[in-house]
């Protein structure tokens, strides 16, 4: 199977993500979309697998759209990434600091941590 440095998921079950992390010789990015009803139901899938150290591959980044109201905090580790629209380009914002033209610019200092 040819190696992949980067993929995108979406639509995942909660299932289908634990083994994604479990078979991941990389760590594991989970964007999540703020919305309320499919964040609750995520935290409450992905704490207790995080204190068992499941998800000790991953880091966890909400998405969200500038101006509206997220809720970052565990098990987000206060990872956010912000859509910003500005001269009809969409822009990227994360933890509230500089704004990037890419998303993997962005996200980059997020994923540091996971770095040895």
């Amino acid at each position: 199977m040819p190696s992949r440095s980067n993929e995108v998921l979406m639509g995942l079950e909660p299932s289908d993500i634990q083994g994604i992390i479990r078979s991941s010789a990389k760590p594991v990015v989970l964007m999540i979309y703020s919305d309320a009803g499919f964040q609750k139901s995520f935290e409450e899938w992905a704490v207790p697998r995080k204190a068992a150290g499941v998800m000790k591959q991953c880091v966890f980044i909400l998405l969200d759209i500038e101006n509206s109201q997220g809720l970052p905090g565990e098990p987000y580790e206060q990872n956010n990434v912000v859509l910003v629209f500005r001269n009809g380009q969409i822009f990227f914002r994360a933890n509230g600091g500089e704004v990037f033209e890419k998303l993997d610019s962005c996200i980059e200092p997020l994923l540091s941590g996971l770095k040895s």
